[in-house]
């Protein structure tokens, strides 16, 4: 069973990982085509809520500098590592036919410093990986409180995002700018939400790894509900 369960976990994230592609993809598609609104909707926080499902929380303190450590190594070294060698072809390439300028270097390495949304082209989803090591050391020190006192920080970091998203939005009508408008180093104030989806997979793992028939029915309906209410214009994901 423990195998079936890894496998169907393993076949989500492939999915998910379709999405994340198709939603990247810089082709002809139309930004404003409903297959991509649908898979901005939930593709992410998806993400999140399955990383949540294999979360252990640690009460060693002994166990916490290795359990950091592994972590690291698993996320940031090869965040750094990739960003670095696309990076150095990039350069290599302008420097061929002579497009590389001090002023586009000094910029390009500000964004790359700062990272997150700053990040574009061919570094586009790697404020994932910095979001992610973020929402787990959070989460870790989360876990290591008292239960009620878990749900508060948790119940604070949701409003915290959402009062930052409507902030944001005050300031620019489309979402992307909007985000730019918060230089945030490394997407940090996403782990505000992102902890969230993450903490949703932990606390209801059993319930993820036996999803009732009648939830999946109760969910399609509401997915059918809201593409429905998105095509007549009365809700809005922009």
């Amino acid at each position: 069973m423990a195998k079936e369960r890894l496998t169907w976990v393993d076949a989500v994230k492939g999915f998910l990982m379709v999405l994340v592609v198709i939603g990247h993809y810089s082709g002809p598609m139309p930004v404003e085509s409903p297959l991509i609104t649908y898979i901005y909707w939930f593709h992410m926080p998806a993400f999140f809520l399955l990383s949540g499902l294999f979360f252990k929380p640690i009460a060693d303190n002994s166990q916490l500098k290795p359990a950091i450590h592994k972590r690291f190594m698993q996320l940031m070294v090869p965040y750094l590592f990739f960003l670095l060698l696309l990076t150095f072809f990039k350069y290599g390439m302008m420097i061929g036919d002579g497009t590389l300028t001090s002023a586009f270097l000094r910029q390009d390495l500000i964004e790359l410093t700062v990272g997150g949304r700053f990040l574009r082209g061919e570094h586009g989803v790697f404020w994932f990986v910095t979001v992610m090591f973020a929402t787990y050391l959070l989460f870790l020190w989360i876990t290591r409180q008292k239960r009620w006192l878990q749900f508060t920080i948790l119940a604070a970091c949701y409003i915290a995002a959402q009062l930052e998203g409507t902030f944001a939005m005050g300031l620019a009508s489309e979402p992307d700018a909007a985000s730019a408008q918060i230089p945030m180093i490394w997407n940090l104030d996403v782990v505000l939400i992102a902890v969230v989806y993450f903490a949703i997979g932990y606390y209801f793992k059993a319930f993820w790894m036996n999803i009732p028939k009648a939830a999946i029915g109760i969910a399609a309906a509401i997915a059918a509900l809201a593409m429905a209410a998105d095509g007549i214009g009365f809700i809005n994901y922009h």
